[in-house]
């Protein structure tokens, strides 16, 4: 019941506030999460999965970047041009905030369209000055999209999620309609991304590549390899969470973090999330182990938009 009340929610129409609740003074002296909506915009769903990172120990400043158009979800996937001047909008932002808070992390996460967006943001960051990493959640880009720029100015890489049961946005919808990067055909959010030959001058820059391929080990977290899942609370706190709190991506840590084993994301300060199998259950179970926090009433900052969104509730899932 609760997974169904979820996925209405998912394709909910409803859109949430305009607020930023968890960008604040000091949660930015930690670092920085962006997260980068689909091409539905801001919803309760998203602002929810922002709830769950700082829910879940990401005590970094989190920020909802809503690039769509006020056109509509297909206006926002065709007009490359225009939503290329704002991922440098956003780009020049998180410049901004690392030069006022240097050495402090920085994530971006972009989902479906997102995806796009994410990635060309980072693509624009300065190659001595690099974001920490970029995730990538189902992302609406072609499967032969070249990351180099992209994995040049990360730090630790990228992380891409696909799923083959994402075959009808990503499969049939952007062979209609088109991909992000204007080409129709299914999307590295459902096949995965190319990788370069042997002899490519590519091949060392996609060593920092992680893809992580839905598996069906993955719906007891509520991702059920649908389009909106991936977003599922569970499925957040036991994958994303732990990637952004990880000091070093590799491939062994991808791995397990896949399979559901043990793993525990390198941090000596703040609340550390970590995965830990319990033998005296079943194998593939997983408790999650995460420090209670101590309740901090933290001040509303506004943040400027770059698109009015109405005021709204959120609705968020049971």
């Amino acid at each position: 019941m609760r997974l169904i009340i979820f996925l209405l929610i998912s394709v909910s129409p409803l859109v949430g506030c305009n607020q930023q609740p968890y960008f604040t003074q000091s949660r930015q002296d930690n670092g920085l999460v962006v997260f980068l909506t689909g091409i539905e915009g801001r919803t309760p769903v998203n602002n929810y999965f922002c709830k769950t990172l700082a829910d879940s120990g990401v005590d970094h400043a989190i920020k909802i970047e809503d690039w769509t158009s006020r056109w509509g979800p297909l206006v926002s996937l065709h007009i490359e041009e225009r939503n290329r001047k704002v991922a440098a909008e956003i780009a020049s932002d998180i410049r901004n905030y690392q030069v006022n808070y240097p050495g402090k992390p920085v994530v971006v996460i972009g989902q479906s369209g997102g995806g796009g967006i994410a990635t060309w943001v980072v693509e624009l960051m300065e190659k001595d000055d690099p974001v920490d990493g970029l995730i990538l959640l189902v992302p609406a880009l072609s499967p032969d999209y070249d990351l180099t720029a992209a994995l040049d100015r990360s730090d630790k890489g990228i992380v891409s999620i696909h799923s083959k049961m994402d075959f009808i946005i990503l499969g049939l919808g952007t062979k209609v309609f088109g991909s992000m990067d204007r080409k129709h055909t299914k999307s590295a959010g459902m096949v995965g991304f190319e990788l370069p030959s042997a002899e490519s001058d590519a091949t060392a820059a996609y060593s920092k590549l992680f893809q992580i391929k839905w598996d069906t080990k993955m719906i007891r977290t509520g991702y059920i390899g649908g389009h909106f899942t991936i977003s599922a609370p569970k499925f957040v706190r036991e994958f994303i969470v732990p990637m952004i709190l990880a000091d070093d991506w590799n491939q062994l840590f991808m791995d397990k973090l896949a399979e559901s084993e043990a793993v525990a994301p390198d941090s000596t300060e703040n609340s550390d999330p970590k995965l830990v199998v319990d033998p005296a259950t079943e194998p593939e179970s997983v408790i999650e182990a995460v420090p209670e926090p101590v309740p901090v009433i933290e001040p509303l900052q506004k943040v400027p938009q770059r698109q009015v969104i109405p005021p709204d509730a959120i609705i968020e899932p049971l």
